[in-house]
């Protein structure tokens, strides 16, 4: 399934969070494979730089991988997220932060998220590497503990540069919860 890009107030109130650039499914399951990316608001406004987004539900059998049209999901189906950043500008673009919201009805795959140098995020704007921690306080004790990939709702990776006429791809799973 592929997704154009468009403000929509359907992706606000279904992942309770500002739409940046929401990519639109023709045919989502109640905006579940709708997804945001791409904090790059200046680049998309200049037509520099677009995004495209691929989704496809992820099945095994027999141990074997395929990937599938996301047209249909249900509770605890795994889909991939793909989203390809292509340059169209006559210079390199640089620093280009690729942002992935996880929607509210799904949780991160741990460990899916390409290329490495993932960092995530709970709230959208506390950016840390994979995997996230936290300091808590146990019987009066602070220890720090890992915060598990359920609780993430954001990815997000930094292209650092990207070459005239090229492309980019991230990409990470996440599952739709029970």
């Amino acid at each position: 399934m592929r997704c154009r890009y468009a403000i929509t107030d359907r992706h606000e109130k279904f992942h309770k969070s500002p739409p940046y650039f929401s990519a639109h499914c023709t045919g989502c399951f109640l905006g579940v494979i709708c997804a945001t990316a791409f904090g790059v608001k200046a680049f998309a406004e200049s037509k520099d730089l677009t995004a495209e987004m691929k989704v496809w539900k992820i099945l095994k059998k027999d141990g074997v991988e395929s990937r599938v049209a996301a047209d249909r999901v249900k509770a605890g189906d795994v889909l991939e997220y793909q989203v390809i950043y292509q340059n169209h500008s006559t210079k390199t673009l640089r620093n280009i932060q690729a942002q992935l919201p996880v929607p509210a009805a799904m949780e991160y795959v741990s460990g899916s998220a390409h290329p490495a140098g993932v960092q995530a995020s709970i709230d959208g704007n506390k950016f840390a590497s994979v995997p996230l921690r936290r300091r808590v306080v146990v019987d009066g004790k602070s220890k720090v503990e890992i915060v598990p990939s359920s609780e993430y709702r954001y990815l997000r990776w930094n292209i650092a540069s990207l070459g005239v006429h090229k492309s980019s791809t991230v990409s990470a799973r996440m599952r739709l919860k029970k």
